[in-house]
């Protein structure tokens, strides 16, 4: 309240000033009138009279037509940046652009090129750079503003920090997530150093750096900064912050990469609910955190819940922000994709999807033009929508125009551009145009590779995808190394109980058994007991048939004393969790016992209690548990034989792997008549609905690179652990933490 006083009476004192001079002295200085009515308008911005602050503004411009030597001074020059800062609040980005450059030409002209204020001005111009997408554009300005910072700025600057900051957040766009994370921790130490570890810029900064590590997939070292971050918000602003919110958000995105939604969603429901109590119901922010409550509930399969949080949503954002807003045609693309994903269920929500996402390309084109990042990403949605009710010929234009959009943006070896490659991929297996499609999964494989690492899981999908296009080739013997190393990635980004990387586990074991290799087969499902072990629903649900389901591929083996200790071990679990398969399981130990010529009772009760007591002595044995499954009778065909454990074989299956994607292109082009017939038989083998697809459909992921810089933000670098790239649906609208 003292402050806003402080500005009023500022404003009162300098309005009777201008007006005394103006009364008393008609011909007083040009300059000293334009640099006070600039200082004026500064006062009216700050207490938000922005329509008179922009009045004043504009009138000093006129200025220079009565009088022709304020034209080209910095005295306007000050005036017109401060316009041109006022402009683009309100988001007139054309006008503000260009004064800005006009501004930034005088203050090279009357400063030199190795001044503070050309470089301020050339964050501006950068800013604008980043809205616009022209990433490249804004990279060269950034990196001339550090270096003339770098020149006549002290090293301990905390300017340097923000300009540190700004050309990390380019490099994130384009998919360089090494050179970010550096320039990030660069300023990081120079903010701590400034302010204290425990300060609001060191917060903002360490919740990019979070960021950034989460993009490179990894995700506990995510966690814990992510954690750090949201102990510092609560400790300087309470529990119920505007930030606090935005990194609940960031947080439940990190577990929704990582599959483990039911933990998101009580992050999410707390965001809602400091976001509800700070801006109430009709705001950006409140609906950015509905929007990921719809995000989370969909990646859940709860589609039809999901749908009603969209169209809340929407609602919100069409009523506080317009109809023409680009975070109203963000929430149209979310709300199209979801209706597409309903689709299948529903068949009659196909035409309204299509009317909503084509009101959300009228928007974009309205906003940015035909070539932007962001109608690339509603053009590949309409084409999936496309694909889905049979109008492929115009889905496959569509997907090229947005291949092309986003290769002219972002450069050739963006992810963004990996996945589009994907979907056109996806059309060519649909065409049995199988050659075409294994070079396309192969070059979206690279692009991952070199901008994400080798060890992405995004990688892993990309795997995972080439995989099971070589099964419908038939060369099955091309997909193991593949999926191979997708598991080894999945299992070091999420861990081993992880639904994702059991899944696999127990699909390629499924793969190997159905080829008859039954011993891999084996010693795959080996690593899942383990783990389905330490669940706490897992012997319930699954231990008891997967040991059961292990007897009887011992049985095809001809390998009964394993067979039978997997029985008995299937039935102690049984009588754990009263299992009704219990019963099952004790005729089939019977049987078992008979076909070893084990009949008497008196043989019978001791073979039982040998075989338990070295079972019994195994469990309790003090060694690893890598020795423990050498050792122990229950694992003695264990993995060591085949994959002893997915991290010992990486390197070699990683070769292998190599191989395959350069070698897979040939394959295909010298039996493209012959792999059509092997992929039909692979196919009656093989089950595709345990293969991660993508769903084609681009719904913004959060990346949390938007939470520093304004108030309900659309992130465009996408991708999450299902493949699906993401722009809007998944809700990345995050409210902002200044720096």
């Amino acid at each position: 309240v003292l402050k806003d006083a402080l500005h009023r009476l500022a404003i009162q004192m300098a309005t009777q000033y201008l007006n005394h001079r103006r009364d008393t002295d008609p011909v007083a200085n040009p300059l000293g009138n334009l640099s006070r009515q600039r200082q004026l308008a500064e006062e009216l911005k700050k207490i938000s009279k922005c329509d008179e602050a922009e009045s004043i503004l504009r009138q000093n411009m006129s200025e220079s037509d009565k009088h022709p030597e304020l034209a080209g001074t910095l005295e306007m020059a000050d005036s017109v940046f401060l316009l041109a800062e006022l402009l683009r609040e309100r988001e007139a980005l054309d006008e503000s652009f260009s004064l800005h450059i006009s501004v930034l030409s005088d203050r090279e002209r009357i400063l030199g090129e190795a001044h503070e204020d050309v470089a301020r001005s050339l964050k501006v111009v950068g800013d604008i750079y980043v809205s616009q997408k022209k990433f490249g554009d804004a990279l060269d300005v950034f990196v001339r503003a550090l270096k003339i910072q770098e020149h006549v700025l002290a090293p301990m600057d905390p300017e340097l920090a923000e300009t540190l900051i700004k050309l990390a957040g380019v490099h994130q766009k384009q998919a360089e997530l090494a050179i970010a994370e550096n320039l990030l921790m660069r300023a990081l130490s120079l903010l701590k150093d400034v302010y204290g570890e425990d300060s609001e810029p060191t917060a903002a900064v360490l919740n990019e750096i979070a960021v950034v590590t989460e993009k490179q997939g990894r995700y506990t070292e995510a966690a814990e900064q992510h954690t750090a971050v949201l102990l510092l918000w609560e400790q300087l602003y309470g529990p119920n912050d505007a930030r606090i919110a935005t990194t609940l958000i960031n947080m439940a995105s990190l577990l929704k990469q990582q599959g483990r939604m039911d933990e998101a969603l009580p992050f999410v429901q707390r965001a809602l609910e400091i976001n509800q109590s700070i801006y109430g119901q009709i705001h950006p922010c409140t609906a950015s955190s509905i929007a990921w409550m719809a995000d989370i509930l969909q990646a859940q399969g709860n589609f039809e819940a999901a749908l009603g949080y969209l169209q809340r949503d929407f609602d919100i954002v069409e009523k506080s922000l317009g109809h023409d807003h680009p975070d109203t045609a963000a929430s149209l693309n979310g709300l199209g994709v979801m209706m597409y994903r309903l689709g299948p269920f529903d068949p009659s929500l196909y035409p309204e999807a299509l009317t909503v996402l084509n009101k959300s390309i009228a928007i974009r084109t309205e906003l940015y033009g035909e070539e932007h990042e962001d109608v690339a990403e509603c053009l590949n949605n309409k084409a999936q929508l496309l694909i889905a009710t049979g109008e492929a010929e115009q889905a496959e234009e569509m997907h090229l125009n947005a291949l092309d959009i986003r290769r002219k943006l972002l450069g050739d070896r963006h992810p963004v551009v990996a996945e589009s490659l994907d979907h056109i991929a996806e059309m060519r297996m649909a065409q049995e145009r199988t050659s075409e499609a294994l070079q396309l999964f192969t070059d979206a494989l690279l692009i991952r590779e070199e901008s994400l690492g080798k060890w992405h899981p995004d990688v892993a999908n990309s795997l995972d995808q080439l995989a099971f296009l070589y099964v419908q080739m038939g060369h099955h013997s091309s997909a193991v190394p593949l999926r191979m190393r997708a598991l080894y990635i999945y299992e070091e980004a999420f861990g081993m109980q992880n639904p994702k990387v059991m899944g696999m586990l127990e699909s390629i074991a499924q793969f190997h058994e159905e080829l008859g290799e039954l011993e891999p087969a084996l010693a795959l499902y080996e690593m899942l007991v383990p783990e389905l072990e330490a669940s706490p629903t897992g012997s319930e649900t699954s231990l008891v048939p997967l040991l059961h389901h292990m007897a009887c591929l011992c049985q095809q083996s001809s390998d009964e004393e394993y067979g039978l200790e997997l029985l008995i071990r299937a039935a102690e679990h049984a009588e754990d969790v009263e299992s009704e398969d219990l019963a099952k399981i004790q005729e089939a130990i019977s049987a078992a016992l008979s076909r070893m010529g084990i009949n008497t009772e008196d043989e019978v009760q001791a073979h039982l209690a040998a075989m338990r007591e070295r079972m019994s002595a195994a469990s309790d044995s003090e060694v690893s548990t890598h020795e423990k499954k050498t050792a122990s009778p229950l694992t003695h065909k264990t993995a060591s034989q085949h994959y002893e454990s997915v991290s010992a074989i990486v390197e070699h299956q990683y070769l292998a792997a190599s191989a395959t994607c350069e070698q897979g292109v040939v394959l295909a082009n010298q039996d493209e008549e012959q792999v059509h017939d092997g992929g039909d038989e692979g196919q009656s083998h093989y089950d595709p609905d345990k293969e991660q697809i993508y769903d084609g459909m681009d719904n913004e992921q959060p990346d949390g690179d938007a939470v520093t810089k304004g108030v309900h933000v659309k992130n465009e670098t996408t991708e999450s652990v299902t493949g699906i790239d993401s722009s809007d649906m998944d809700a990345a609208k995050t409210e902002d933490v200044p720096v």
